[in-house]
């Protein structure tokens, strides 16, 4: 799929739709759904993180879940952080810690909207 300067693949191959079709798994898509995806290109980047101010919530949803919310600075500004674990063991690891070091999905919808870690992993 073309991003950002990643182009020249799809504009310098003699490659038909049909013979993709022919060798690929595929699946179609409105117009709709393909803008929508392809605005979170942009939106959605890998991100890792220590943190150690952090407050802890939870949620009754699926048997309950812990997401943490903290303060950082992101791209020269304070902003609100809320995370989400991609596995509940993880979530109950974080209740005998002070300091947390996470891997995630960072998804940034603007400066106006919290800043949101998906899929986060805690690193040992």
């Amino acid at each position: 799929m073309p991003y950002k300067d990643n182009y020249g693949y799809w504009t310098d191959n003699n490659l038909l739709l049909h013979d993709f079709k022919e060798h690929f798994v595929v699946s179609e898509i409105n117009k709709d759904s393909f803008e929508q995806s392809w605005e979170l290109f942009d939106k959605i980047s890998d991100f890792e993180i220590e943190i150690s101010n952090f407050q802890t919530l939870s949620t009754g949803a699926d048997g309950g879940h812990i997401y943490l919310t903290t303060e950082i600075n992101y791209k020269g500004q304070l902003r609100k952080l809320v995370i989400y674990f991609a596995d509940k063991s993880d979530e109950q690891k974080i209740k005998t810690r002070d300091k947390l070091k996470l891997n995630g999905r960072l998804f940034d919808e603007g400066v106006q909207q919290s800043l949101s870690l998906l899929d986060t992993k805690l690193i040992d």
